[in-house]
């Protein structure tokens, strides 16, 4: 049995200094938040929609995460948005 790959599947949109992180469900991936993600980008927002740790891969590699890695992964995204925005939304 081969490893599996998982590329990640994230996005940005760059906007203004309102900012919006996006989270998607567990065992989803990030293309279910994409049609509120472009929406938001339009009106000039800079969105991101980080890939969960774990998901966009096989079963195997969510069984091998927990929810404090991807509540992680929502932490990193969540920093990196604080950089360049003043206010920050969060919405799944």
């Amino acid at each position: 049995m081969s490893d599996s790959v998982v590329v990640d599947q994230g996005y940005r949109f760059s906007g203004g200094r309102t900012g919006f992180l996006l989270i998607h469900g567990l065992g989803g991936t990030p293309m279910e938040m994409r049609f509120i993600a472009q929406g938001l980008a339009r009106a000039g927002h800079t969105v991101v929609c980080p890939q969960l740790a774990g998901h966009c891969g096989t079963a195997e590699d969510i069984k091998k995460t927990t929810w404090q890695d991807w509540y992680g992964t929502v932490e990193k995204a969540h920093a990196e948005l604080r950089k360049e925005c003043d206010v920050v939304f969060v919405a799944g």
